[in-house]
């Protein structure tokens, strides 16, 4: 069994990409050349999104659903996307804003709108939204470049920025 690895300053082929070389039960000596190429499949937690006015609005591409648990134990539904600035959002819809954005297919843009206050007796209303649908990111092509634009969940993917893509 190998022993713990060990390169020149303690550095595991990190920021000089050396080698890793790790010394095997038998004395002998094991180099193991890194990659050099990486997809990124995690970008971190995204900026939230808080829908604060009537008519703010969001656009951006929908990436994933997750459930998160808090600390108190409750379960939340979250939203991912990737807005038009190619950074990572989420969303953590209320019931009527889940119930539109589950119509919408991942990996296409959603344009979601605060449209309104609903009174349901409780101390605080409930927010009520549009949400649209634009056509999937694959079929968006860059004016720019002539690319076309692709999400970048799951593929490792970035994409560029659009001015309005619906």
């Amino acid at each position: 069994m190998p022993s713990t690895p060990s390169v020149p300053n303690g550095k595991q082929g990190t920021d000089t990409n050396l080698p890793v070389v790790q010394v095997t039960q038998d004395g002998e000596l094991q180099v193991y050349e890194l990659p050099t190429e990486f997809v990124t499949v995690d970008r971190g937690s995204g900026t939230i999104v808080n829908f604060m006015h009537h008519g703010d609005s969001f656009t951006g591409i929908l990436e994933d659903f997750e459930q998160v648990t808090t600390e108190e134990g409750e379960v939340l539904q979250m939203a991912t996307l990737t807005g038009a600035d190619n950074q990572p959002y989420a969303i953590f819809p209320n019931r009527t804003l889940l119930r539109g954005m589950s119509k919408v297919p991942l990996g296409y843009w959603v344009r979601i709108t605060y449209i309104g206050d609903i009174d349901t007796g409780k101390p605080t209303p409930m927010k009520t939204y549009t949400v649209e649908r634009g056509p999937h990111a694959h079929d968006i092509v860059s004016a720019k470049t002539g690319a076309a634009l692709s999400p970048h969940v799951k593929a490792g993917h970035y994409i560029e920025a659009a001015d309005e893509p619906f």
